[in-house]
């Protein structure tokens, strides 16, 4: 008799512990078992990233320079780090942040984390494409928690008018003057380098008859300053995924529109109105109500 008992408890934890791992778990039952969020102050991370598989050559990167980068969102400053490399036919300019993480979800077998990523967040989320021969820049847009399209809108090389300075300062072992313009909105002041021959490659700032290796806003909101210079001869990529063309109106109303609530695809996507992270070790509840805006200031203010 007390076997037969033993076997039918068996039994019914074996048949509830499947109703538990098919079951869709109610939220009040989730807020029961993991820690809630009740500051209600949590601020996603980027969550986007860039398929890297089947990359497209599109050129060979003679020259690549790496720029620590500074941008200030009302009193926080944030740290990203990106990368100008410059062919022959095109010059690309993207965030190395973004395409170390971007490596990490394309190949669940990599797991590469520096130092520099740890303290970092992802604060420029385009790629810029210059084709030299056309004179046209292609800014390829990817949005907060996207990971398999693109917005793109195209635009020609911008005429910037440069005033030139005459102040020196050395910058990773080159000479460099500077210069001021304005452009989308800010004022700048650069530094270039006139050993290093390239007009283009710093973002959309050209003709300057050097590289920039430096900028600053005038209202400190935007810093770049050059850490590391190369000649790798390496492969100049473009990402195989999908580019939705729109106009550069449409696409920056709605990146401005996600990063004031980034996980609104999400949302929609799977018809909840929460999810779970992990958090000083725990897994959280965190509810649409409880998200913040992701730090907000676009490099072109017009």
């Amino acid at each position: 008799m007390l076997k037969n008992i033993i076997v039918l408890a068996c039994l019914c934890l074996y048949f509830n512990s499947l109703y538990d791992q098919n079951r869709i778990i109610p939220q009040s039952e989730i807020k029961q078992q993991i820690h809630a969020n009740i500051d209600n102050n949590y601020t996603s991370e980027f969550g986007g990233y860039y398929s890297l598989a089947n990359a497209h050559t599109i050129d060979t990167a003679k020259l690549r320079i790496i720029y620590d980068m500074t941008v200030k969102v009302d009193t926080a400053l944030y740290n990203d780090r990106v990368v100008a490399e410059v062919g022959t036919k095109y010059s690309k300019f993207y965030s190395l942040l973004l395409w170390e993480l971007s490596a990490n979800y394309s190949d669940r077998s990599r797991n590469v984390s520096y130092d520099w990523m740890r303290s970092s967040r992802v604060m420029f989320a385009a790629t810029i494409f210059i084709d030299k021969y056309l004179r046209e820049v292609s800014n390829q847009i990817l949005m907060p928690y996207e990971d398999a399209q693109l917005y793109e809108y195209r635009e020609p090389i911008p005429h910037i008018e440069w005033k030139l300075g005459s102040v020196e300062r050395e910058i990773i072992g080159y000479r460099c003057t500077n210069a001021f313009c304005r452009y989308a909105g800010r004022d700048w002041e650069v530094w270039y380098a006139v050993d290093i021959p390239s007009e283009i490659g710093f973002w959309k700032l050209n003709g300057l008859p050097g590289m920039i290796l430096a900028a600053e806003s005038a209202d400190g909101e935007y810093k770049f300053s050059a850490i590391s210079i190369a000649q790798p001869q390496s492969a100049m990529t473009s990402y195989r995924m999908r580019i939705k063309s729109l106009s550069r109106e449409r696409i920056l109303s709605a990146e401005k529109r996600l990063y004031a609530n980034p996980m609104v695809s999400f949302f929609a996507r799977t018809g909840q109105d929460y999810y779970v992270v992990f958090r000083d070790g725990k897994m959280e509840y965190v509810s649409q109500d409880a998200l913040l805006p992701m730090p907000y200031n676009p490099i072109e203010l017009e």
